[in-house]
Formats: C-alpha cells, sequence, structure tokens
C-alpha cells in the first residue's frame, strides 16, 4: 500500500531537516549540557527520529539503504561545517551518535513509524 499523501509527508520531513541542519550551524547554546554525554543522546535521538521517518517514507531495502547513507552523510556534513564555525567544534562521537541513531530508527522504521503514518495517511480526506 502506497501513501497518498507522501509529497506532504516529504515535504514534513524536509521541514525536519532544514531544522536540524540550522539548529546545528548555530552558535553554541551558553550553559553547556545538564549531564555528561547529554549532546550525544541528543544527536542519537534526533538522527533516529529522522531514520524512523524516511525509512517508513522509502520502505524497500533500496530505500532504507540509500536513507541510511543520506543521513550519516548530512551528519557528517554538518560536524564538518561546525568544524568551520568560530563558535562550535567537529566531534567524532558526534557522527557516531548521529549513525547510530539513523541505523537505530530505519531498522524501527518498520516496526512502528511506517504503520502508524500508512493509517494517518489512509485517514485524511
Amino acid at each position: 500500500m502506497s501513501l497518498r499523501y507522501l509529497p506532504l509527508w516529504q515535504g514534513l520531513g524536509l521541514l525536519w531537516i532544514g531544522l536540524v541542519v540550522y539548529l546545528s550551524l548555530m552558535p553554541s547554546p551558553a550553559g553547556g549540557s545538564p549531564f555528561p554525554g547529554a549532546d550525544k543522546l541528543v544527536h542519537a535521538l534526533v538522527y533516529a527520529a529522522l531514520g524512523a521517518w524516511y525509512g517508513a517514507l522509502f520502505p524497500s531495502w533500496a530505500g532504507r539503504s540509500g536513507v541510511l547513507v543520506v543521513l550519516i552523510a548530512l551528519g557528517g556534513g554538518l560536524e564538518l561545517a561546525q568544524g568551520m564555525s568560530p563558535s562550535r567544534h567537529t566531534e567524532l562521537a558526534d557522527l557516531v551518535a548521529d549513525a547510530l541513531g539513523v541505523v537505530t530508527g530505519v531498522a524501527l522504521a518498520r516496526l512502528a513509524v511506517s504503520p502508524a503514518l500508512r493509517r494517518l495517511d489512509a485517514r485524511l480526506p
């Protein structure tokens, strides 16, 4: 069963990616992390959510493989861009957290996100 509103779901995903890009490149917030490793947890959760979302939109094996490559490349590109900013820095641990998040999200897409999204898509007029 295909999604009737696929362009809408893709557009929402692109807005989400835009927000991730913006937040990744804006000056680092003052105050630091509430606990050690909090930023790594945020990286993993954000990229897991993106992986689950796009894994649901592209359910074939080839589609999900592409999602893995593109989102991990996005994380890597943003880490490199942060290294060019005076208020941010590149961290390999952030990229590892991004990649683990993407893999987890794509793996979970079929179990939770895809069925929920298909039900929502079917209920829309």
